[in-house]
C-alpha cells in the first residue's frame, strides 16, 4: 500500500528546509539540491511544491505577511486602550522578529540586489505589504483622533523595522532587546497628541 504523504506538512518541511539553507548560506548560494539534502528528501519532489528557491521566498513572505496583517487587524478591532493596542503590536513585532529571525537576513540580502529581477519582484512584494501594515497603524491613530497619524504610523513601522536592523547588526542580547522595545514603545506614546474635540 502506498504511503500517504500530507501535502500541507511537507510544504512546510520544505519551506522550512529553504529558510534553514538560505540562512545558513545566503540566498544566491543556495540551491535547491541545498534544500532537498536540508528536508531529506529529493530534488524532485521540491519542485512538486515549489517552483523555484524564488517561490519558497515568495511563499514564506506570504505565510508571515498574511498571520501579521490578520494580527494587526484583531488589535485594531479589540477594545484595547491606545496604549495596550501599541503595546501588543510592538509583542507581535517581537514575536515575528524572533520566529522569522533566519529569514530576515534574507529579505535584506534580496532587497540589497533590489535591481536584478527578482530583487524587483521582492521589494515590490514587500512595499504591498509595509503599504498594507502602515495603513492598520494609521487606522488605530486615527481612531484615537491622533494628529499627523499618517507621519507617525510611517514612524512606527520604519522605527520596528530599524530595531530589527539594529539586532542582525549588534545581536542584543534578549534584556537588551527588550529594553529598546520598551524605551521606543514609552517614546512614541508621549510623543503622539490628539486633535483637540
Amino acid at each position: 500500500m502506498p504511503k500517504l504523504v500530507n501535502k500541507e506538512l511537507k510544504k512546510e518541511e520544505i519551506l522550512f528546509a529553504g529558510i534553514k539553507t538560505f540562512s545558513e548560506k545566503g540566498f544566491h548560494q543556495s540551491t535547491i539540491e541545498d534544500i532537498s539534502k536540508k528536508a531529506k528528501i529529493g530534488k524532485g519532489t521540491v519542485y512538486e511544491y515549489f517552483k523555484s528557491k524564488e517561490d519558497i521566498v515568495l511563499f514564506s513572505l506570504n505565510l508571515y505577511s498574511n498571520r501579521t496583517i490578520k494580527n494587526l487587524i484583531e488589535i485594531k478591532n479589540s477594545d484595547f486602550s491606545f496604549e495596550k493596542k501599541i503595546h501588543q503590536t510592538i509583542e507581535l513585532h517581537k514575536k515575528d522578529m524572533e520566529e522569522y529571525a533566519d529569514m530576515n537576513p534574507v529579505y535584506f540580502e534580496l532587497l540589497s540586489r533590489k535591481n536584478s529581477s527578482f530583487g524587483k519582484k521582492f521589494k515590490n512584494k514587500l512595499h504591498k505589504i509595509y503599504t498594507e501594515i502602515t495603513l492598520i497603524i494609521k487606522q488605530i491613530l486615527e481612531k484615537e483622533r491622533i494628529m499627523n497619524s499618517e507621519l507617525h504610523s510611517i514612524l512606527f513601522t520604519a522605527s520596528l523595522d530599524g530595531i530589527c536592523q539594529s539586532n542582525l547588526l549588534f545581536e542584543f542580547n534578549q534584556k537588551k532587546l527588550n529594553q529598546v522595545y520598551l524605551l521606543f514603545e514609552k517614546n512614541f506614546i508621549n510623543s503622539i497628541q490628539r486633535k483637540k474635540s
